[in-house]
């Protein structure tokens, strides 16, 4: 039985030890640690750019050299430049702290929510991860609902036309100070700036511009830019989105054309008939006169 005995603790440790780890310089806890983060403007939203990330790391292990960190972007958040995502540092001493800048983009189709960014560091032959808060907010969204003129159809020199556009905020949030423009190009002129003011959750507002048609204007259909901007609570900045909206304008009716030639037709007629029976009245008043003689 002892021999048994003796046996097993021979042979335990021949098993045991592959399922025992040994420490490494990959297991040690990393050199850096966040010590903190922000970004400016305070609150951002998808679509915002020149974001401004600051980024402060402590080195909490021992000195390092050749320090690289850069920054694993996911989709829809973009450098604003060219290396604006990543800095070469140098050597870092224990202890010491090490604050960097970067500048992102957000792409206008990324969803609000809560976001890390993971921030690659890299020194000597060796590297670790550490993750970059940021929280993108709801900004509120609008389409077009209807658009309609005032007459109905436009034509070329037409002047004074009303263009009723009706937009809709289909987002969770309230716009404040809503302004609304009308961006046409050189065949309009006129009123195109319209203050819709708060505008709800799911709310609709009609916009109204007033316009003239240049009489040198082509027939045809003319894309225009709507833009909207406004502000929304818990921040000063100004928030915009472009929408696209088309307006026809028609050729000037064939009866109008050719109206001012019809005037000058009948003016004509006119006078000929006029001076015809003018002729004729001397010309009785004459032989009156003869045959009285």
């Amino acid at each position: 039985m002892s021999k048994k005995i003796i046996l097993l603790f021979i042979l335990l440790p021949i098993f045991v030890a592959p399922l025992i780890t040994v420490p490494s310089a990959q297991a040690n806890p990393g050199h850096f640690t966040l010590k903190e983060s922000s970004y400016a403007p305070e609150k951002v939203f998808p679509g915002d750019t020149n974001i401004k990330l600051k980024v402060v790391i402590l080195n909490s292990g021992s000195n390092v050299r050749d320090v690289f960190v850069r920054l694993s972007l996911p989709a829809g958040f973009n450098p604003t430049y060219a290396g604006s995502d990543r800095a070469s540092i140098g050597d870092v001493d224990e202890d010491d702290e090490v604050t960097l800048y970067f500048y992102i983009d957000i792409d206008e189709q990324v969803k609000p929510g809560y976001f890390k960014l993971p921030l690659q560091v890299k020194y000597d032959n060796s590297g670790e991860w550490l993750s970059i808060p940021i929280v993108v907010s709801e900004k509120a969204i609008f389409e077009v609902v209807s658009i309609e003129t005032q007459p109905k159809e436009i034509h070329v020199g037409d002047t004074g036309v009303i263009v009723r556009v009706t937009l809709k905020n289909t987002s969770q949030v309230t716009a404040e100070s809503v302004q609304v423009e009308l961006l046409i190009g050189s065949a309009f002129s006129g009123s195109i700036i319209d203050c819709l003011g708060i505008i709800n959750p799911g709310e609709t507002r009609q916009a109204t511009f007033t316009i003239d048609v240049d009489k040198s204007a082509s027939p045809g259909q003319y894309p225009t830019q709507l833009t909207i901007s406004w502000t929304q609570q818990g921040t000063d900045q100004v928030l915009t989105q472009n929408l696209s909206v088309t307006i026809t304008i028609l050729p000037v009716p064939l009866y109008i054309t050719i109206l001012p030639l019809l005037a000058m037709i009948a003016i004509v007629v006119i006078s000929v008939i006029w001076l015809q029976k003018k002729g004729k009245l001397v010309f009785l008043k004459r032989r009156r006169v003869s045959v009285v003689s």
